[in-house]
């Protein structure tokens, strides 16, 4: 055995990580040697870790993505974390250099989780970690057969933060959410050809708003969600005042709009003009409230 083996089997271990181990690995050496003896961390929160995090005198890891682990931690909960051999990494000096995200997980979803644990690696190799190409939801998809994954994924995406209120709020959708949504709701790829006749004729019609609409609408009313979308995409025989018109016109003009409501505002518009045809009501105007919230996000009727 050659003497990297040699030490990749003296130093590579699986442990058993709880909340409370987690917490150890993370604050090590973040207290002073009286603090830590005494330190109770019992009810320390993911936040109060990343402050101590942020507040050390010395950068040994990335920014901490609070969004990031509560994906991660969301998974762990559901029982959908897959264990994948990525080890956490502890240098010479006893520092996690790459795991934080998983190990803050650990501690916010109260799990008890098994990782390899690679210690005694250099602090310099951190240099090397997570520099290669990352693999975005998108491309996990494709490998999982899904056509059009990006489309797709897109859409999923959509239902997800639709779903949890969060569309005016940061989200991420863990790769196993996607899967789970895209195996779940069959409509998705039926969704994706709508909403493709619908671009060939509205070039601006936003694709993941409409998606999601379609998917949603059709647990309504399947028969009501193809003639709205069917007049939609041709604009036959629409009135002044008709919602869908309104609808049409609306995004045929669509512009630039504030990132924080570009995707919303879209779906807001679609669910409003879907709301009032339903209510068999008239539309002038579509103006995306500005107090809408995630938890007021309208729902379809």
């Amino acid at each position: 055995m050659s003497r990297a083996l040699d030490r990749l089997a003296e130093n590579t271990k699986p442990e058993v990580i709880t909340p409370r181990r987690a917490i150890a690995l993370l604050i090590y050496g973040l207290l002073p040697p009286d603090d830590a003896e005494n330190f109770k961390p019992a009810n320390l929160s993911v936040e109060t870790i990343v402050r101590m995090l942020r507040q050390s005198n010395e950068v040994r890891n990335r920014t901490v993505s609070i969004d990031h682990v509560y994906k991660l931690a969301r998974d762990m909960t559901n029982n959908k974390w897959l264990w994948t051999g990525d080890p956490i990494k502890i240098d010479t000096a006893g520092y996690v250099r790459d795991g934080q995200h998983r190990l803050l997980a650990v501690i916010h979803s109260g799990t008890t989780q098994t990782f390899n644990v690679v210690r005694n690696v250099t602090p310099e190799s951190q240099l090397a970690m997570d520099v290669g190409r990352p693999r975005g939801v998108a491309g996990q998809m494709q490998m999982a057969g899904h056509a059009s994954s990006a489309h797709v994924t897109a859409i999923a995406n959509m239902l997800l933060r639709w779903r949890a209120k969060r569309m005016l709020n940061t989200h991420q959708s863990s790769v196993m959410e996607v899967a789970q949504i895209l195996a779940e709701e069959t409509d998705i790829h039926a969704a994706l050809t709508a909403t493709w006749r619908i671009r060939r004729n509205i070039n601006r019609a936003p694709q993941a708003a409409l998606g999601a609409a379609y998917v949603e609408a059709g647990h309504l009313d399947a028969e009501a969600r193809d003639e709205f979308f069917e007049l939609l995409t041709t604009g036959a025989g629409l009135q002044s005042g008709s919602p869908i018109l309104v609808l049409r016109n609306k995004m045929s003009g669509q512009v630039a709009i504030h990132v924080r409501y570009q995707r919303a505002g879209q779906l807001w518009q679609i669910v409003h003009a879907w709301n009032k045809w339903r209510q068999g009501k008239t539309l002038s105007l579509m103006v995306v409230p500005k107090s809408l919230t995630s938890d007021t996000f309208p729902t379809m009727l």
